[in-house]
């Protein structure tokens, strides 16, 4: 998407950050870099290092809430079946929206 990301691949090696790509469409839509520690998106960026638009926000809000959040929730519930949170960060993750 002719953006940044790449200088991040140092805290991505050290497991302080995760490259998560969101797709609309099958076509890229956003980049985030998330915190492996809180979870929490460090930032968001579109085709050429752009802010997303407005719509792209509401993608990623709705994204983090419906994925990060619940998973984290459930990582916390020690009955819960569900996977933790840390491995919805695996390399290349790429979702689909």
């Amino acid at each position: 998407m002719n953006h940044c990301v790449g200088r991040y691949a140092h805290r991505c090696a050290n497991n302080q950050s995760a490259i998560v790509s969101l797709r609309c469409n099958n076509a890229k839509a956003v980049t985030l870099e998330l915190d492996t520690s809180t979870l929490e998106v460090i930032q968001a960026r579109g085709k050429y290092n752009q802010l997303p638009s407005a719509p792209q926000k509401r993608i990623t809000e709705l994204w983090h809430r419906s994925v990060v959040k619940t998973r984290k929730q459930n990582a916390e519930d020690p009955g819960s079946i569900l996977t933790p949170p840390t491995s919805l960060l695996a390399p290349g993750a790429v979702y689909d929206l």
